[in-house]
């Protein structure tokens, strides 16, 4: 399943674009995907068949609410803002379904798999664990605030823009977008499987959806690396800051409000150029 996911997912149209959502043939695998949870139980599955099933109610909002349809800036936030929202929603629901399933320990597996016998080896990278974390942690805290204040920075003198209503759906898209995809993929898919799966799967998720990338292969690394570095902490609020935060950096320094000659699709074009 997570395959076809990736096949799906290469072929699915852009979100970041002043277009409407569309609804295409290959949306119709989102089925496959419930069908699949309902056989095996993998609240995974479920996640998987969220981008689907969001673009059957947008294109659904769209015909009910005409102004989701317009190419214009603000109406590409509705849109998007109203993405996030059915995401996050899914997300919580999922996780109605999910119970954390470790991979590679307790007795059976040490038992089962070569190597994970050797409790001194265990030791020895339990005791390099709690440094780790305190300096993933550190890194994400300083990281998030930095991209927080860079981003507040590039507004006008005295933040005239800060209140404008171009610059407050900036503001509430990132929040919703940012713990929207922690819900989905840290809370649910990362509980389902373990953080190492998460990160790969993050990784190729990004390698085969990508739009305007020189070198996928390079986003889809620091991506990954992203993805297990979140899934390190223990702290959840930490790591909806970080993400609603860099998701703030990336749309409010490569979407200028003057003029709104920028779209989201070209910010997501320059930052894939930025990573490679």
């Amino acid at each position: 399943m997570t395959v076809v996911y990736f096949v799906y997912r290469s072929q699915e149209l852009s979100i970041f674009t002043p277009h409407a959502y569309e609804l295409q043939p290959s949306d119709a695998i989102g089925l496959l995907f419930v069908a699949s949870f309902l056989v095996a139980r993998k609240p995974s599955y479920l996640i998987y068949a969220i981008n689907p099933f969001r673009n059957v109610i947008l294109v659904g909002l769209q015909e009910v609410f005409p102004i989701l349809s317009e190419t214009r800036p603000n109406p590409e936030y509705y849109r998007n803002i109203a993405s996030a929202t059915v995401q996050l929603l899914c997300g919580l629901a999922i996780l109605a379904f999910t119970t954390p399933q470790p991979i590679g320990t307790g007795t059976s597996w040490a038992l089962q798999v070569w190597g994970l016998g050797f409790r001194a080896l265990l030791r020895l990278c339990q005791s390099f664990a709690p440094a780790g974390a305190k300096t993933v942690n550190t890194l994400l805290l300083l990281t998030a605030v930095a991209a927080t204040v860079s981003a507040l920075e590039k507004q006008s003198e005295s933040f005239t823009n800060f209140m404008s209503e171009d610059h407050g759906l900036k503001i509430i898209f990132s929040v919703l977008l940012g713990i929207s995809e922690e819900v989905s993929w840290r809370e649910v898919y990362m509980a389902d499987n373990n953080n190492s799966l998460q990160a790969f799967t993050w990784g190729m998720n990004h390698v085969v959806a990508g739009t305007g990338m020189d070198n996928p292969l390079v986003y889809g690394l620091v991506s990954g690396g992203y993805a297990f570095l979140l899934g390190a902490t223990d702290f959840r609020s930490l790591r909806y800051f970080h993400h609603a935060a860099v998701e703030y950096f990336v749309i409010d320094n490569l979407v200028r409000p003057e003029g709104h000659e920028i779209w989201l699709t070209m910010s997501v074009r320059r930052l894939c150029g930025v990573f490679a």
